[in-house]
């Protein structure tokens, strides 16, 4: 049995890439995880069902779930939400018992239809961004229902139970009013706490976007933006550890400082970084283009070692936070250390996963972080 959950996202925006970086369900490698969630399907706003977002995610369902003939021991799941979807239609279903029944049994049906293990709820976040002051009673007794659906349809069909995942937020506001964490963590198989972007461009500051600890010289709000901070409210609250699973970015966040000669930490910024060639978002960068950036001398690199265990790099007025390979071995120790579940890496094709940019093979940071994860003890599920 699995001790350590190595969680990887497939994204099925990445197909649409360019050259190199374009990412095809082939490109993954079957044993780099022990589950692979596929990012995303949406509830429809009218219909309050799932709905799938893009012409072929299909196909693309098929091409992931073939995965398993390789490895029969890969779990696959299909997340739904993400960012972008906001929280109306999630609040509105959960809010309903009509619809929250017809949302269980449609999604059963549509998961067991895909060939899909689980399902992953991504609701980002209850009680926010569209949503009702009331969602996280709401949201425990949707998960509760759907758990007990997922169970009666295993005992009549003969097949596992689905499995039932969430992500969730790493701070602590968006956790207070958001989840009922020891009513939630006792019906899910295991928790996805997404431990990064504790820091970007929205603010008016620079600032390291998935710090391991607290520094020495962060205070008050800083200080609770940390990896290991995020990880604790949980613990604190009633999680137990081995369902809770660290999130570890495989993509920086970029800044635009407002004076060149004002570099280090905390300074001054005036809005996003300049975005990357393959993935055109800006502020944001996938690890493949950091490694792209740093061909060029005039990048200049420095380790915040103190807490953070991280690196940040700038070159005239950009300024950018990311993770070395032997920080996000780190993470890797911390989950070991602190007895957690697992990791998750968001997401596959942010990684350098063809060895086109990085010299240094395929998903160099999937291999030295997941990779290092024992599986074979003992399982508390």
């Amino acid at each position: 049995e699995l001790k350590y959950k190595k969680i990887c996202y497939f994204t099925n925006w990445s197909q649409y890439r360019l050259g190199p970086a374009k990412f095809e369900p082939e490109h993954i490698d079957p044993f780099l995880c022990t589950h692979i969630i596929y990012a995303f399907a949406y509830i429809n706003n009218r219909t309050l069902s799932i709905n799938k977002v893009e012409e072929n995610d299909e196909d693309l369902y098929r091409r992931v779930n073939a995965l398993k003939v390789r490895n029969s021991k890969l779990k696959t799941l299909l997340a739904v939400g993400g960012w972008n979807m906001k929280s109306y239609a999630f609040s509105t279903m959960v809010h309903n018992n009509e619809k929250r029944r017809n949302f269980i049994f449609e999604t059963i049906n549509f998961l067991r239809k895909h060939n899909f293990d689980g399902l992953e709820i991504d609701w980002e976040y209850p009680g926010i961004r569209g949503g009702q002051i009331d969602d996280k009673y709401y949201f425990t007794m949707f998960l509760q229902e759907f758990k007990d659906a997922a169970t009666a349809q295993a005992i009549v069909t003969g097949q596992p139970r689905l499995i039932l995942a969430a992500a969730v937020a790493a701070n602590q506001d968006i956790i207070e009013h958001g989840y009922e964490i020891e009513k939630i963590s006792k019906i899910l198989d295991f928790i996805n706490i997404m431990t990064y972007d504790f820091h970007g461009a929205w603010q008016n500051y620079t600032g390291i976007h998935a710090p391991l600890y607290r520094r020495y010289d962060e205070l008050d709000r800083d200080g609770i933006l940390n990896q290991d901070f995020g990880i604790s409210i949980w613990l604190k609250n009633g999680a137990p550890a081995h369902k809770l699973v660290l999130g570890v970015p495989l993509f920086a966040r970029s800044f635009l400082l407002a004076q060149s000669d004002k570099n280090k930490l905390r300074s001054p910024t005036i809005g996003n970084g300049t975005a990357g060639p393959f993935t055109r978002s800006a502020g944001f960068l996938s690890y493949f283009e950091v490694c792209l950036l740093q061909t060029d001398i005039k990048w200049q690199k420095r380790v915040v070692s103190d807490g953070s265990e991280s690196e940040y790099m700038f070159k005239d007025r950009e300024w950018i936070s990311y993770e070395t390979i032997d920080n996000i071995r780190k993470r890797a120790a911390y989950v070991v250390a602190n007895n957690l579940g697992g990791m998750f890496v968001w997401s596959l094709d942010m990684d350098d996963f063809n060895g086109a940019f990085c010299n240094n093979g395929t998903y160099p940071y999937i291999k030295n972080s997941l990779a290092l994860l024992p599986t074979t003890m003992p399982s508390y599920v």
